[in-house]
């Protein structure tokens, strides 16, 4: 009996654990920011910092929404602030997205990975 007890408790373990409530996580470059109702900034993974600085913003947007690499994500207004395009971020975000092209996710937690070459210039001047 007490066989069977531990293997119903493992499986219900082994249940939650695959269920978990951790939010996905998105890592790219932060190549636009706006403001309007609600703070959002644009990320969009699989591209360089060469990438930022040889093609324009409307040759990236349209890349990463051909190949579905971008995301907006809604930032609180501290957090926008903080934040400036070109900074490689990781971005915790909510699960479920607006089905749009790039989508739009509410982002619970922002760090930044690297500054941006503009920040880096204005710190060693």
């Amino acid at each position: 009996m007490n066989l069977f007890r531990y293997a119903i408790t493992a499986v219900i373990l082994s249940l939650l654990v695959s269920c978990s409530t951790t939010n996905p996580i998105f890592e790219g470059y932060i190549l636009e920011k706006k403001e309007s109702k609600v703070y959002e900034i644009l990320v969009i993974s699989n591209i360089t910092k060469d990438d930022i600085n040889e093609k324009s913003k409307e040759e990236l947007r349209s890349e990463a929404q051909k190949n579905q690499t971008a995301m907006y994500f809604t930032i609180d207004k501290d957090e926008y602030e903080e934040l400036t395009v070109g900074q490689q971020v990781k971005v915790r975000h909510k699960k479920f997205a607006a089905e749009t092209n790039p989508p739009k996710v509410g982002a619970t937690k922002v760090e930044i990975i690297e500054e941006s070459e503009q920040e880096k210039n204005v710190d060693n001047e």
